[in-house]
């Protein structure tokens, strides 16, 4: 059973998570927090699996205490809740750490979903930690059959997200495999998309390649919004909705559909990443 600890400063928001992660069976509620006051010390003290964070929060933010949890050698996981819709912002919060960033009003199916999510990830890390161990005096060879298999898992995600034809496809397949190289070589499981962007980009301009990335996202996100406005209970919608996009961004894209004068959903290219591996996981783990 995961720990989580809970950080809001809106004590329905707090009671409502709770509560979430009670009915859900989801883990275990170790501490609740209202204020950014004391937060860094108070992770480090109950080490939590997963840490739900609202971004604004008094005396300290939600991403000022994740680069402070970071820097003090802090490896749990975040989940980044808030009202807050600022593109930048969303960024700045996904680059500090966060595996998920989910919009207020909380919906409490996305909360699951996440949650089990970012717990597989989690037991998968653990796994892949112990069989680096005992296979670290062996060759590299494993490395070259995991490609392979990470390369068949990608293919069928890209299929069911109608986007495997892309000319961009190659490209965010790259920025995939350098990610997984960054989160394997560093000890907290980070890494930078800037760099992943660098890394692959060779001759090209690494703005061009992101680019590229985004247009193949923006496919996959038009996709989902088509299905969602078709049958919003469709296996595919269900699964990877969540996962992959802001459902606040979907459900503002669908509207577009029928009423195209709307605004636009937003894709925030991180999650999108985040949520491509947590599948892979899901389905290395079945």
């Amino acid at each position: 059973m995961k720990t989580i600890m809970i950080i809001d400063d809106d004590p329905s928001i707090v009671k409502m998570l709770s509560m979430i992660v009670d009915d859900g069976k989801l883990g275990r509620v170790v501490a609740t927090l209202k204020s950014g006051e004391y937060a860094v010390d108070e992770v480090l003290f109950y080490k939590p699996d997963i840490v739900l964070i609202d971004l604004l929060l008094p005396v300290m933010d939600g991403i000022k205490i994740m680069h402070a949890l970071r820097q003090k050698g802090y490896q749990g996981k975040f989940i980044m809740i808030s009202q807050v819709e600022d593109e930048r912002m969303v960024s700045r919060a996904y680059e500090e750490g966060t595996l998920f960033y989910l919009s207020k009003p909380i919906n409490s199916n996305e909360v699951k979903s996440i949650i089990r999510e970012v717990a597989r990830v989690i037991d998968l890390e653990n796994s892949v930690a112990i069989i680096q161990g005992a296979l670290r005096p062996l060759s590299g060879e494993t490395k070259t059959v995991s490609r392979v298999d990470n390369n068949d898992l990608m293919n069928k995600v890209f299929i069911e997200l109608g986007i495997s034809a892309e000319s961009g496809i190659e490209d965010l397949r790259a920025v995939l495999f350098d990610v997984m190289k960054q989160k394997a070589y560093r000890t907290d499981g980070s890494y930078q998309l800037q760099e992943s962007y660098s890394n692959i980009s060779g001759d090209q301009n690494a703005r061009t390649v992101e680019q590229r990335i985004r247009r193949v996202i923006t496919k996959a996100f038009n996709y989902m919004a088509e299905l969602g406005y078709d049958d919003p209970y469709h296996p595919l919608f269900q699964e990877y909705a969540g996962l992959l996009f802001d459902l606040k961004q979907i459900k503002q894209e669908i509207r577009r559909i029928d009423d195209s004068s709307k605004p636009k959903g937003k894709i925030n290219i991180k999650r999108f990443i985040e949520g491509i591996l947590a599948i892979m996981n899901k389905m290395q783990l079945f």
